[in-house]
């Protein structure tokens, strides 16, 4: 007769229910991680990229006034006849575009010449005061810095005036 006690039961392999289940949990975990991150940095790139359109825009129109000293006459129309703005930022017919909408910049002489105005509609909440972070008046060179219509001097009078849903932001300057 055999003695069958002495033969050891070995486990014949693959994984438990709970190391399968603690293996799941992990993946997801990381995943949630993954894809938050993700978020994170394709709204970090959409600030930057609107933050360089409208750098983009002040360049174009303080080159155009070297030529015709006066901003009179520098609007969407006069603005998209020449080259001068990118291909990426054209939309339409005498349209601008930024993130949101075809015609989302509209570009304005404003005190009779002197200055101009860069305004952004149909801005989410989300964005809005990212953007206006972003864009310091002071350091860029703008006068003056409206969001709905507010004159912004501080983050949090930003922060307040983010708040339509569509969001429209306006910056001022002259040469």
């Amino acid at each position: 007769m055999k003695n069958y006690s002495k033969i050891k039961k070995t486990n014949s392999g693959g994984f438990s229910l709970i190391e399968l289940l603690i293996a799941i949990a992990v993946i997801a975990a990381l995943t949630a991680i993954v894809f938050s991150n993700m978020g994170q940095a394709t709204d970090s790139a959409l600030i930057d990229r609107e933050k360089q359109r409208i750098l983009t825009l002040k360049r174009v129109i303080s080159n155009a006034y070297g030529q015709l000293n006066s901003y009179n006459g520098l609007d969407n129309a006069t603005m998209l006849a020449g080259s001068i703005i990118p291909n990426d930022m054209r939309a339409g017919v005498g349209e601008i575009q930024n993130s949101w909408l075809d015609a989302g910049y509209v570009l304005t002489p404003t005190n009779a010449g002197d200055t101009y105005t860069i305004t952004s509609s149909g801005v989410p909440d989300d964005y809005c005061n990212d953007i206006g972070n972003a864009i310091n008046p002071v350091t860029v060179e703008f006068e003056t810095f409206t969001v709905n219509g507010a004159n912004i001097a501080n983050p949090p009078a930003l922060a307040a005036a983010c708040t339509n849903g569509a969001n429209v932001l306006a910056w001022t300057a002259r040469r």
